[in-house]
């Protein structure tokens, strides 16, 4: 096997490559016709056929036993088999390692990770153990290594159910990291692997195979599934650019990350999804409607029988994390202490809120900052009251005690604080507790509120800690006049 590395690139550009794209079209055309892989063929589930030496599995269901609705695929070359995503459990992945010897002998020597989600790659050990080396970017092999161990936590704690069919699943880490675009010779047929960037995650590939005009689009492409637009890597506007730059390229077939196998149209299509998504969102924002009134209340048009519904809230919840700042533009600075980032947000300059968090070893922090025009020209005590008052009215889980006020410096304005402890109620069915603290000041015609609460674990040493370099920070909070 040869294995190259070249700079990104792109095939299929200008005059002479309209002329192959179109001579290659016939021929795939005509094998298609020969072989009997029509369009029918490919709108089905389990193993199809996509052209000659190029096959996909293809999910039946989001169900666990399904594998969560993820896809792979092989191509078979005369000397090597690629297998492209793993499958969500060393049994799924079993089942496509039988479907390959169902139609060849010839070794896996290579597979592709095209990015880490566990429903792609927790399969891997299974190919590993047949002597294959696995490749994928150092994003994907980093993600992995991170992830899996807190994945597999979560479920064998918390949903001991789901656990069960996970009990064999061991991590299994690539070996062979990629970078732009990177050839492989299969004998007979070769698959390029590409990186262009962030997109669904932060290292996401695609694996084209140019004889059959074919593409495995990997998390990039969702067909009758809501795609996951939540990761921490998620960079949209890099996934849309990559979907534009593909469509170009004369690809015939597309083997999404989930969904029936489909022509190039699905990759406009992607693209108008995520557009959608930001779109809703962002209007939410403007409406000033809460995150969680729009993640359970949203439907998006022409999405109508789309699978994985739970994963609209999700995207909605990064599309407020994204873009809450640019579209309530609000009329302050506020530099939070490492860690906090923001999670929602509505409203505009003139009347708005914003919330931050943080998760950290240190503990869980929020800090919500409102603001609406008022006549007021003092604020006192009981307005502080009030608004602890009005909060544990629409929040009856929690439990609020208020142990003293002072006195606390904002930016340049000398602010009117109440602080105390805070806990979830009984019968909440939650545990936590911490301190809180509520501050208000007027300031260019408006009432506003800074809600600060941590929740350190019962350490009251580490609640302290939070509190106080949270309020440094909001001593620092600057206004553009």
């Amino acid at each position: 096997m040869e294995y190259y590395q070249y700079g990104p690139e792109w095939a299929g550009e200008g005059s002479t490559g309209m002329i192959h794209r179109i001579i290659v079209r016939m021929g795939l055309l005509i094998a298609l016709i020969l072989t009997g892989c029509a369009n029918g063929d490919l709108e089905k589930t389990g193993l199809v056929k996509v052209a000659d030496d190029v096959y996909a599995w293809i999910a039946p269901g989001p169900g666990a036993g399904d594998g969560l609705g993820a896809n792979s695929g092989f191509i078979i070359g005369t000397e090597a088999v690629m297998v492209i995503d793993t499958r969500y459990t060393p049994e799924l992945a079993e089942e496509l390692l039988e479907a390959i010897r169902s139609i060849t002998d010839v070794p896996v020597k290579y597979v592709v990770n095209t990015h880490y989600h566990p429903d792609h790659t927790w399969g891997n050990s299974v190919f590993a153990g047949v002597g294959a080396t696995i490749i994928s970017t150092r994003e994907t092999r980093d993600d992995i290594e991170k992830y899996t161990p807190i994945y597999l936590s979560y479920y064998r704690d918390q949903k001991p159910q789901a656990y069960r069919q996970l009990v064999n699943v061991k991590m299994t880490l690539p070996d062979s990291l990629v970078l732009g675009r990177t050839v492989v010779d299969l004998g007979g047929i070769s698959a390029e692997i590409y990186y262009d960037g962030p997109g669904h995650t932060a290292g996401d590939v695609f694996v084209t195979v140019p004889r059959t005009r074919t593409v495995f689009a990997g998390g990039l492409v969702s067909n009758g599934y809501h795609p996951n637009m939540s990761d921490q890597g998620v960079d949209f506007d890099n996934w849309k650019a990559i979907l534009g730059r593909l469509a170009t390229t004369g690809i015939d077939r597309v083997v999404p990350g989930q969904g029936m196998v489909s022509s190039p149209d699905i990759l406009r299509k992607q693209q108008s999804y995520i557009d959608l998504v930001i779109e809703t969102g962002k209007n939410a924002i403007r409406k000033g409607i809460a995150l969680s009134k729009a993640a359970t209340g949203t439907i998006l048009p022409g999405t109508e029988g789309y699978r994985q519904e739970n994963m609209v809230p999700f995207n909605l919840q990064a599309v407020y994390k994204k873009y809450t700042f640019d579209v309530v533009a609000p009329s302050f600075k506020l530099d939070l202490p490492e860690g906090f980032e923001v999670k929602e947000g509505s409203g505009s300059a003139r009347n708005g809120r914003i919330l931050w968090t943080s998760r950290s070893e240190t503990g869980y922090s929020e800090v919500e900052v409102t603001w609406q025009p008022t006549h007021r020209v003092e604020i006192i005590l009981q307005d502080i009251h009030d608004r602890v008052t009005d909060f544990l009215v629409a929040n009856q889980e929690y439990e609020m005690h208020i142990a003293g006020a002072e006195d606390l410096q904002v930016g340049k304005y000398m602010a009117l604080s109440a602080y105390g402890r805070w806990g979830y109620a009984l019968g909440s069915g939650k545990s936590g507790s911490g301190l809180w603290e509520w501050v208000m000041f007027l300031h260019d015609g408006k009432a506003w509120a800074i809600k600060v609460s941590t929740d350190a674990g019962g350490d009251r040493d580490q609640e302290i800690v939070n509190m106080n370099d949270t309020e440094a920070a909001i001593a620092g909070m600057k206004f553009t006049e």
